[in-house]
C-alpha cells in the first residue's frame, strides 16, 4: 500500500481511491502537492523505482538532492508555473542507489483547481529500461551488419563490436574477442582495442583446455565462465601473474557458436576490480556473443571465398603454365615457385629424378624462396627416415615442427641439417608420382616458425603435384618424341634413297605401272603409265583411276565401278588379269592388257594394288600376221610377263631388301623394326575393315595371328616354338586394341631376338585370358631371363619406352613376376566399359 496525507480538500482527491489505483497500477505515480512539490500519493512501484518507502510530506528535493533530482526538479517547477505538461520519452537517468542507468517514459501533469491555478503535479510513467536497451542493441546490431557487408575487414568490425559494447556498459569493462583455431586447438587475437597491447600479445594463441583461464576453458566446455577474482579462481593459475601486472582482476568469458554449433571464438569483459555479472551483464553479453557469430561467420565465409577463388585462380593458371611447358627444367621450376606462393612457406625445393641421352640416372633440384647459392655447397639429400617416405612415395610428411620429429637428426655426420643450412621447422614433403606409379621426385617445402602448413596446404600440394607429373610425363614424352623423331628422320632419308632407286626402276621399263592405295586412289604413276594414258601423274594423284581412264565404255555407256575387273584385285586379295579399253586424254579409245596384284605387307595383310598395263593396239592390228608364231608369241610373253612378275616382287620387297643390305646396324633395325610396327597396325585396320564395326575387333583371333605372323616374320619357326592360350571372343575397342597389339608385338619380338641367343631352341608363350573386370595378358619365354636390375621404365631401349607409354595411354598394369626360368611379363588391362 503507498502512503498518503489527508488530501488537501481544494485537490479534491479521494485519497482512499486514489490509493486502491496506484496499488494496482503497472506503472509507477505519485501526486506532489503546492510549489515545494510535497509528496502527497506515492504507489509501490514508485517508491522501487527511487528505492525509498517514506516519501509522504517530504519535498522532492529533500527526496532527490543529487544531479538528476536537481534537474528533474527545475522541470516541475517549469510545469507548475506554466500549467504545461512535460513528456518524456525513454529519458536516460542515474537514480540514487541505482547501479545502473534507467530509462524511463513519464509525464509530469499539472493539477489544477476550478479557477484553473496550478495546486500541484501528477507524475505517471514506465520504467522502459530493458526495451530501450534492447533497441540500443538492436540499432547498434544493425550498424555493425551494415558494415560488415560493407568493405570492412573482421578485426575492424570486432573492435566497432567492443567500442560499443564499453560504451553501453553500466561500468567500466574492457572487451576482448579471441577466434578459434579449431585444427589446432587456440585462440589468437581477434580485437581487443583498450587492453593493454603487450597483454593482447602473451594470450594470442593460448591453448584450449579446461584449465585455461576464462577463453580458453569457455571454448573447451563451450559454457560461459564467471571468474569473478581472478587472484584466487585455480582456473587462471597460469595467468593470474600476467593479468595482475596490468590491473585485471575479474574476467567473464562466453564462447561465440556459429549457426551449425562450431566455436568460432570468445567474448572476454575484463573489470578492474572483483565483480560478479548482474542481469544487465548478462544482457549485454547475449547481446554481444548473437551479433559477434553473425559478423564472424559472415567475415570468415568471405575470407574463405576470396582465399579459395584466389587458391583456385592460381591452381587454374598454375596448371595452364605447366600444362603448355615441355622443357623439363622449366615444367619443375614453375611447380616449385607456385606451390611455395600457394601456400606461403618460406623456401621450397622439387628433387627429382631424370634420365639423360646416355642411359644415365641423375637427381636435380630446384628451388624457389632462397637464391641457389644457398643449397649449393650441400650434398643432395639422402634416403633418410625423414625423406624416406617422399622418395619412397608411400606417405604425405606434414610436421608443426619437424625438428621435434624422433626421425629427425638420427642420420650422421650432421644429426639433422648441416650448418648454415635453410633453417626449417615447419616442414612439408609431398612426394610425386607419374601416372604409370613411379616416383619422379618429391616437393619439399620449409618455414623457419612452426605450425605454418595446415591440412589445406596439404590438400593443394597434393594438387600441384599431380598435375607436375602429368606434366613432367608429357615432357619426357616430348623429350623422348624428339629423339624418335630424329631416328625417323635418319629412317626416312633412308626411304628416300630406296624410293630414288625405285623411281629409276620403275621409271626405265616400258611397262606402265600404277600403285593404288587402300582406297585404290592412284599413289604413283611411272613415265611409261603416263605416256600410256597421256595423264601426268599430277594428274592421277588421289584419284581412283578408273575414273580417269574408264568413264565411258567405247559406245559412250556408263561403265560402272563395281564392273571393273582391275579393280577386283583388292576386295578380292587376288591378281586380276585381262583386257580392258582406256580412254587416252585425247578421248580415243585404245585396248591394252593388264595385270592387277594385290600389295601386301609382312602381316599378308593386302594395302594397295600394283597394276601393270601396256597398250596392245599394235598387237591387234598385227594379230592376224603373227597367228603363225602365236605359239612362240605366247611362250615368248609368258616368259615377260614372269620376269615382269619377278621384277614388281623384287619391287615390293625393296624396303625389306634395303634393310637386309643396309650396312649400318641402327638403320637396319630401324628399318625392320619400323616396318613390324606398322604391319601390326595395317594389319589391326585391316581386320576392322573385313568386318561390320569398324570401331571394335575380335582380339583373341587377332593376337593369334599376330603372334604367328611375328614367328614367321623373325625367321624362327624352326628353333623357336610358340606355344598360345588364347581365350577367343575378347572385343576390344581401337582405342585399347592398337596399343596392346603393338605392346604384344614387341614383346614376342624382344622374346625372340634376346632370350635364345647364339641360335639356341627354346619356346614362347603367348597367353590372353578374360578374367572378368579386367583382361591378363602373358608373354613367357625359358631364356637367358633378364638382366639383374631391370626396371622397363628406366630402360633406355625405344622398344620398352613404347611399351611403357602405350600401357600408360590404355591405363594398363605392367609387372615382370619372378620365375625360374627364362622372364615373364604380365599386362593387366582394365575392361572399357565406354562405348567409343
Amino acid at each position: 500500500m503507498g502512503q498518503q496525507l489527508d488530501a488537501d480538500p481544494r485537490l479534491a482527491v479521494d485519497p482512499q481511491r486514489l490509493a486502491s489505483l496506484f496499488e494496482q497500477a503497472p506503472g509507477f505515480m505519485a501526486v506532489l502537492r503546492g510549489s515545494d512539490h510535497v509528496f502527497e500519493l506515492a504507489n509501490p512501484t514508485f517508491c522501487e523505482l527511487v528505492g525509498k518507502n517514506d516519501l509522504i510530506g517530504k519535498s522532492f528535493a529533500a527526496v532527490a538532492p543529487h544531479a538528476t533530482g536537481r534537474r528533474l526538479l527545475g522541470l516541475l517547477n517549469q510545469v507548475y508555473r506554466s500549467g504545461d505538461a512535460h513528456i518524456a520519452k525513454a529519458e536516460e537517468m542515474r537514480l540514487q542507489d541505482r547501479e545502473g542507468a534507467v530509462f524511463l517514459d513519464y509525464v509530469f501533469q499539472p493539477i489544477k483547481d476550478e479557477t484553473g491555478r496550478v495546486t500541484g503535479i501528477f507524475i505517471q510513467g514506465n520504467d522502459v529500461t530493458a526495451r530501450a536497451r534492447a533497441e540500443r542493441f538492436q540499432a547498434t546490431q544493425s550498424r555493425l551488419l551494415e558494415s560488415a557487408f560493407e568493405d570492412r575487414s573482421l578485426p575492424e568490425l570486432l573492435e566497432m563490436l567492443i567500442l560499443a559494447v564499453e560504451e553501453q556498459a553500466e561500468t567500466e569493462v574492457l572487451g576482448s574477442i579471441l577466434l578459434f583455431d579449431e585444427e589446432r586447438e587456440r585462440l589468437h587475437h581477434g580485437a581487443g582495442p583498450n587492453l593493454p597491447d603487450a597483454y593482447n600479445e602473451e594470450i594470442d594463441g593460448i591453448a584450449v583446455g579446461p584449465q585455461v583461464g576464462s577463453c580458453g576453458t569457455a571454448a573447451f566446455t563451450r559454457q560461459p565462465v564467471y571468474v569473478t577474482d581472478i587472484r584466487t579462481d585455480p582456473k587462471w593459475a597460469d595467468f593470474k601473474d600476467l593479468a595482475l601486472e596490468h590491473g585485471l582482476l575479474s574476467c567473464w568469458s562466453l564462447p561465440i557458436i556459429s549457426s551449425t554449433g562450431n566455436v568460432l571464438g570468445t567474448f572476454a569483459m575484463y573489470h578492474r576490480q572483483p565483480r560478479a555479472p548482474v542481469d544487465a551483464d548478462i544482457e549485454l553479453v547475449e547481446f554481444v556473443i548473437r551479433t559477434a557469430a553473425v559478423i564472424i561467420e559472415r567475415k570468415q565465409a568471405e575470407m574463405a571465398l576470396e582465399e579459395e577463388r584466389q587458391t583456385l585462380e592460381m591452381l587454374n593458371q598454375t596448371g595452364e603454365v605447366i600444362a603448355g611447358e615441355l622443357d623439363l627444367e622449366q615444367v619443375v621450376q614453375q611447380v616449385t615457385d607456385a606451390a611455395v606462393k600457394l601456400i606461403g612457406a618460406e623456401f621450397g625445393a622439387f628433387f627429382y629424378n631424370t634420365v639423360q641421352q646416355d642411359g644415365a640416372s641423375y637427381m636435380l633440384y630446384t628451388l624457389s624462396g632462397v637464391e641457389r647459392e644457398a643449397f649449393e655447397r650441400f650434398p643432395m639429400p639422402r634416403k633418410t627416415e625423414v625423406f624416406a617416405p617422399t622418395f619412397d612415395g608411400t606417405v604425405v610428411v606434414r610436421s608443426d615442427d619437424i625438428t621435434a620429429d624422433p626421425r629427425y637428426g638420427r642420420n650422421d655426420p650432421h644429426k639433422g641439417m648441416p650448418e648454415g643450412h635453410l633453417p626449417v621447422t615447419s616442414y612439408l614433403a609431398v612426394p610425386v608420382k607419374s601416372r604409370s606409379g613411379e616416383v619422379i621426385g618429391g616437393l619439399f617445402f620449409g618455414h623457419s616458425d612452426k605450425g605454418q602448413f595446415t591440412e589445406r596446404h596439404e590438400h593443394l600440394i597434393l594438387g600441384i603435384a599431380a598435375q607436375a607429373a602429368i606434366a613432367i610425363d608429357n615432357a619426357r614424352l616430348y623429350q623422348a618424341a624428339q629423339a624418335e623423331i630424329q631416328e625417323r628422320k635418319q629412317t626416312e632419308d633412308a626411304l628416300r634413297e630406296v624410293s630414288r632407286r625405285f623411281d629409276a626402276v620403275l621409271n626405265n621399263t616400258r611397262m606402265a605401272v600404277f600403285l593404288m592405295d587402300e582406297r585404290q586412289f592412284c599413289v604413283y604413276a611411272n613415265a611409261a603409265a603416263e605416256e600410256l594414258t597421256g595423264f601426268a601423274f599430277e594428274e592421277l594423284q588421289g584419284k581412283a583411276l578408273h575414273d580417269v581412264i574408264h568413264h565411258t565404255r567405247p559406245d559412250g555407256s556408263h561403265y560402272p565401278l563395281e564392273e571393273c575387273p582391275i579393280d577386283r584385285a583388292f576386295p578380292e586379295n587376288a591378281q586380276t588379269e585381262g583386257e580392258e579399253v582406256f580412254v587416252h586424254r585425247d578421248g580415243s579409245f585404245y585396248p591394252v592388257h593388264f595385270t592387277a596384284s594385290p600389295i601386301r605387307d609382312e602381316a599378308s595383310n593386302t594395302i594397295g594394288t600394283i597394276i601393270e598395263v601396256r597398250n596392245i593396239a599394235d598387237e591387234r592390228e598385227r594379230a592376224s600376221e603373227l597367228a603363225e608364231a602365236l605359239k612362240a608369241k605366247d611362250i615368248l610373253l609368258h616368259e615377260v610377263n614372269h620376269r615382269v612378275k619377278n621384277s614388281l616382287q623384287v619391287v615390293t620387297s625393296l624396303l625389306t631388301l634395303q634393310a637386309r643390305k643396309a650396312e649400318d646396324e641402327n638403320l637396319v633395325n630401324s628399318l625392320q623394326e619400323a616396318r613390324n610396327r606398322v604391319a601390326v597396325i595395317a594389319a589391326m585396320h585391316q581386320r576392322l575393315y573385313s568386318t561390320s564395326d569398324h570401331d571394335h575387333v575380335d582380339f583373341g583371333d587377332y593376337l593369334a595371328d599376330l603372334a604367328d605372323e611375328a614367328m614367321q616374320s623373325m625367321g624362327s619357326g624352326d628353333r623357336i616354338k610358340l606355344h598360345a592360350a588364347i581365350d577367343r571372343g575378347i572385343v576390344m575397342n581401337l582405342r585399347q586394341a592398337v596399343p596392346l597389339a603393338l605392346v604384344v608385338s614387341e614383346l614376342i619380338t624382344n622374346a625372340i631376338k634376346y632370350a635364345y641367343p647364339d641360335d639356341a631352341a627354346g619356346e614362347v608363350f603367348v597367353g590372353l585370358d578374360d578374367r572378368g573386370d579386367h583382361v591378363a595378358i602373358c608373354i613367357h619365354d625359358e631364356g637367358v631371363g633378364l638382366p639383374d636390375g631391370f626396371d622397363p621404365s628406366q630402360s633406355a631401349g625405344l622398344g620398352m619406352k613404347i611399351v611403357t607409354s602405350l600401357l600408360r595411354q590404355v591405363r594398363g598394369e605392367f609387372s615382370l613376376p619372378e620365375t625360374s626360368r627364362g622372364a615373364r611379363f604380365d599386362i593387366k588391362i582394365p575392361v572399357d566399359q565406354e562405348d567409343d
